[in-house]
């Protein structure tokens, strides 16, 4: 029998947006005990995909495993989360382990970006409550988001930790895999090192894109130096808009202990290229007013390439309202043709469009209610064209086969363009967003898209990367770091601040399992 508890604890957290507390956690699928591993067998899963692939991973290649379930709380992006809400996640979690029994193994499934309202590193004080419950042979494991930013606590509390390797993120079930495949190495008799750099450096978000230089240059090259099969690389661009002490981009390379000296100097190299590179990482944003242009030009004119825009600025992957007004309301002032927009997040819009039904038209105005500023306020004739549940399942991308429920949702068409609402806040990812509404997305000529850059793999059979656009309008995942009023972001930071150096060797953080001093 080998026995693993399994949980999550998934919070990007914008200091900039409302805090949240547990009604935010128990309306995004709360779940623990047995309702977790019911929910890692059904077919399409609300759970993050990491942590059904390890699960998967584990159920076909461990001998006999029992899975003990812990907490699902899966915040999303948002704000920052109520201390005493997390300190309970952590109770939970912690008991959870204790009521365990003996274990083999622990995973968790993280983020790596949460901030609470009183503490800036709540994994890793998660992971160091595990850590002294269980004591230091049990070996703990955790996925986290290529934005994570991580800490020293994290790396010591932890046995490893797995990061993602694409963005737009496709591939978190294969690091869930990736992680079973390491406990089951650990609980061999194989010893680990990790070695890990922070790296003082932040960069836009959308320029943190993998298939593109620098970042796919430097991915190519740590892995031609690297050994399959014994070693994990994983580079975290970090959460820029965090503002915190651990804000900035990490390594983190683990490995058999047994070629150490390897993996701490391409731990090094990793992260001497990455600083080395940290004038290439060029923001490109268009103004409205351009986008506008492009727009009508493409609705006029069917021979040109359809084009689509990322509201990047208004991201709700990033903590974003999902809700700012600015480029429908510029659209609608242009005349734009044949243009599509959405999701925009307004719960209110989406009531009065299922109250009034399909058909109807009604006088509607965005974010009557809404107190951020860089939201806006849009008041416009509407017509309703589909309503829906907001039930339905991932197509492509990041979603692809993962359940979603995003509230009551709806269909309007706003002086010819078309806008799809929903009433839970999430970037649109996925065309889904979309289709359940029947929006035939193949005949638009452009489209405003509420989202940073995930959405390029669930777009990607609509739009190359020649036809998307990244605009700038106000928000509260602003790009233009310049903009952005840092309080606790550490420094020296590149580029707020440019005079002073770094090597890989200032900061270093070797971390063995078994510690050396457990070692037979």
């Amino acid at each position: 029998m080998f026995n693993i508890a399994v949980g999550s604890f998934i919070a990007e957290c914008n200091p900039n947006s409302p805090a949240v507390g547990w009604p935010h956690f128990l309306s995004l699928g709360y779940l623990e005990g047995d309702a977790v591993l019911e929910e890692l067998a059904a077919e399409f899963s609300t759970l993050p995909p990491e942590l059904k692939g390890f699960f998967e991973a584990a159920r076909s290649n461990f001998d006999s495993p029992r899975f003990h379930p812990l907490v699902c709380a899966n915040g999303s992006a948002t704000g920052p989360i109520d201390h005493a809400c997390f300190q309970d996640i952590v109770h939970r979690m912690v008991t959870g382990v204790a009521g365990s029994g003996h274990l083999d193994g622990i995973y968790l499934a993280l983020h790596g970006a949460a901030k609470t309202t009183q503490d800036e590193d709540p994994e890793g004080h998660l992971l160091q409550a595990i850590r002294n419950s269980v004591g230091p042979s049990v070996p703990i494991l955790a996925t986290l988001d290529l934005h994570a930013n991580v800490t020293e606590l994290m790396v010591r509390a932890s046995s490893a930790l797995i990061g993602y390797r694409t963005n737009p993120h496709v591939d978190m079930y294969d690091r869930g895999q990736d992680a079973a495949a390491l406990l089951r190495k650990m609980r061999s008799g194989r010893s680990t090192v990790s070695v890990f750099h922070k790296i003082p450096m932040i960069a836009p978000s959308p320029t943190h894109l993998t298939a593109v230089d620098p970042m796919s240059s430097i991915w190519r090259r740590a892995t031609e130096k690297s050994q399959p099969g014994r070693t994990n690389i994983s580079m975290f661009t970090g959460y820029t808009h965090g503002d915190s002490p651990k804000s900035g981009m990490s390594t983190l390379i683990t490995g058999d202990s047994d070629i150490a000296d390897e993996i701490i100097k391409l731990g090094r190299d990793t992260a001497a290229d990455l600083w080395h590179a940290r004038g290439e990482f060029k923001l490109q944003l268009m103004e409205m007013h351009e986008a506008v242009e492009r727009a009508m030009e493409a609705g006029e004119d069917p021979s040109r390439p359809a084009i689509a825009f990322a509201d990047t600025n208004d991201n709700p992957g990033g903590g974003g309202r999902g809700n700012s007004i600015w480029a429908l309301e510029a659209f609608v002032k242009a005349g734009v043709r044949h243009a599509v927009l959405g999701a925009l997040c307004n719960p209110a819009v989406a009531r009065e469009a299922h109250r009034v039904g399909e058909g109807a038209c009604f006088h509607a105005t965005y974010n009557a209610d809404e107190p951020e500023p860089t939201s806006g306020k849009f008041s416009h004739d509407v017509r309703v064209l589909r309503v829906h549940d907001g039930h339905c399942i991932g197509r492509r991308g990041m979603f692809a086969g993962t359940a979603l429920a995003l509230g009551p949702s709806c269909l309007l068409e706003v002086a010819g363009i078309q806008v799809a609402v929903i009433s839970k806040r999430l970037q649109t990812a996925d065309p889904v967003f979309f289709e359940m509404l029947g929006v035939d997305l193949a005949k638009a000529r452009s489209m405003v898209i509420k989202s940073r850059g995930h959405f390029r793999a669930g777009f990607d059979e609509f739009f190359s990367a020649s036809q998307i656009f990244d605009i700038d309008v106000p928000g509260l995942t602003m790009r233009r770091l310049e903009r952005i009023k840092f309080k606790k972001i550490s420094r020296p930071m590149y580029p707020l601040d440019r005079d002073f150096e770094w090597k890989p060797e200032d900061g270093e953080v070797i971390s063995f399992f078994p510690a050396p001093a457990q070692t037979a």
